[in-house]
């Protein structure tokens, strides 16, 4: 198994997913991260707001 290259002939250890299923977890954690991002945010405004 080569490590440095993800895209290129990346074989998969036993016990993996395919290649797509990582994808879609990828991108669920992704997503997770910026509505988390975006909640803060929201808080930190609401903060804002109250102090002025």
């Amino acid at each position: 198994m080569r490590t440095g290259k993800w895209k290129k002939g990346r074989k998969a250890k036993e016990g993996t997913e395919c290649k797509r299923l990582i994808g879609k977890k990828t991108q669920r954690k992704q997503q997770e991260r910026k509505k988390r991002r975006g909640e803060e945010k929201k808080k930190e405004r609401r903060r804002t707001t109250k102090i002025k």
